[in-house]
């Protein structure tokens, strides 16, 4: 899964598209997130440390409630193009490898 966001990732401002980027930004947050949920449940499973498991929950959650106010505040780079084209400067944006930004 990691490798589908690796070439849309570099090839997305060469071409200087959004959708591809944020599709490829999405997808390796898709892999931190199995990754995270996998370690905990090996864990669990070899060593018998059944705190593992919720732990992992709680950091993804952690994850989903940041993703979730940097969406809501407008600071993705799904946002960029907005920011465009109202005028708005998209080099504000530490979390876009966007060419504008």
């Amino acid at each position: 899964m990691s490798c589908r966001c690796c070439r849309p990732h570099s090839a997305a401002p060469a071409a200087n598209s959004d959708p591809p980027l944020a599709d490829s930004k999405q997808t390796l947050l898709c892999t931190y997130l199995s990754a995270v949920l996998l370690a905990g449940l090996v864990l669990d499973s070899l060593f018998g440390w059944s705190w593992a498991d919720p732990i992992a929950a709680l950091v993804i959650a952690a994850i989903a409630v940041r993703e979730g106010v940097d969406a809501w505040r407008g600071e993705t780079c799904c946002a960029a193009p907005a920011a465009r084209t109202a005028g708005g400067d998209c080099a504000s944006c530490d979390r876009c490898d966007h060419p504008d930004g």
